[in-house]
């Protein structure tokens, strides 16, 4: 074979590969050209200790709060307390006019007695047979059993006129006068023990499935500025609030050496520790992650001025930083402009390398 056709067998069988490498490099060359361009800057995984908390507003309560009232309808015959008293549990706090129950029971009551005298008189004085000796018992025991039971019912309703301390506590309002009428349950007496504090949130069911009895709680009140109070979740409902599926009342305890004057009605944040690293991780604020289609993670990366997505594995998300699990291999960046667009294939002009 001459020299001439050897040559143009060689050709005919690279210039192709050629060709093609050649597009691609033109290919290339032009897409980097008109690429958009994007200024961003460089970011790097910090050590954190990351935590996830689930953060309320509330209001301090008290754990024995009560609107005290009568269960009978009747005319205020007598307050024996004032606003601002404080009361021992089983003080007589008010009275209704209880006249008529008061008679009635002396009646029921005499009527009661005289079936007691009239078979003791029976027992003594009896001359009758054995048969009809415990007859006659039988029947005065039943006089005297219905006569207990008419009195004893006498005995409720007069009770019932009586408003009396259900706990230690101070009177926070007298909301009745002497000599008005009051309805059944309509307040007359608003009595609260202020040792026994507690701090009410509300939750979603999403955080409430964080929750648990027992898990410290730092709430920030208000009118203290700085100032935290540690708390403990005392208790957690077995239901939704009022029929609100998506609302749960949480209640809290508050330490009783309070050195801040807490009362009832103030109002703050709580926030509790739900979940923690407990040791400084690598992390990243957690917008700066990003999640893809199929629910991947993923950080804008750099490579010789190219932005492309790197996949990560990611720890715990908290309420700021997310956990990075896994090492990136190039250079992590995030746009200047938090609005900008931005996207595989662009081109990243970095302020701060």
């Amino acid at each position: 074979m001459s020299d001439e056709n050897q040559k143009n067998t060689i050709f005919k069988y690279v210039k192709w590969p050629l060709i093609i490498t050649g597009i691609v490099i033109l290919v290339i060359f032009l897409t980097r050209k008109n690429a958009k361009t994007v200024v961003v800057r460089e970011i790097k995984p910090e050590q954190r200790v990351v935590v996830r908390t689930v953060s309320s507003g509330g209001e301090v309560v008290s754990k024995k709060d009560s609107n005290l009232s009568f269960n009978i309808v009747g005319t205020i015959r007598k307050l024996y307390v004032e606003e601002d008293t404080f009361v021992k549990k089983g003080e007589l706090l008010a009275q209704l006019d209880n006249s008529s129950q008061y008679q009635d029971y002396l009646a029921y009551k005499d009527a009661r007695d005289i079936a007691l005298r009239d078979k003791d008189v029976y027992i003594h004085t009896e001359t009758d047979g054995d048969d009809t000796y415990a007859s006659k018992i039988r029947r005065y025991d039943e006089y005297i059993s219905k006569a207990e039971a008419t009195m004893n019912s006498a005995l409720q309703a007069l009770n019932k006129t009586y408003l009396y301390a259900p706990f230690d506590g101070l009177v926070l309002a007298v909301e009745k006068e002497e000599g008005e009428t009051v309805t059944i349950g309509e307040t007359v007496i608003h009595i609260v023990d202020f040792s026994q504090l507690q701090f009410l949130i509300e939750t979603d069911q999403e955080d409430f499935g964080f929750l648990m009895e027992g898990q410290e709680v730092n709430i920030y009140l208000d009118a203290y500025e700085n100032v935290q109070i540690k708390g403990v979740i005392n208790e957690l409902p077995k239901y939704a609030n009022g029929g609100d599926t998506s609302i749960f009342e949480v209640k809290i305890d508050l330490p009783d050496n309070l050195e801040e004057d807490t009362l009832v009605g103030m109002i703050g944040d709580a926030e509790i520790v739900v979940a923690t690293t407990e040791i400084e991780v690598p992390s990243l604020v957690f917008d700066q992650i990003i999640s893809s289609a199929d629910g991947r993670k993923f950080v804008w990366v750099e490579k010789n001025g190219i932005i492309f997505k790197e996949y990560i594995e990611t720890g715990l998300e908290g309420d700021v930083y997310t956990q990075i699990k896994s090492a990136v291999e190039h250079n992590i960046v995030i746009p200047i402009d938090n609005g900008a667009e931005i996207e595989e294939g662009f081109r990243a002009k970095i302020v701060n390398k």
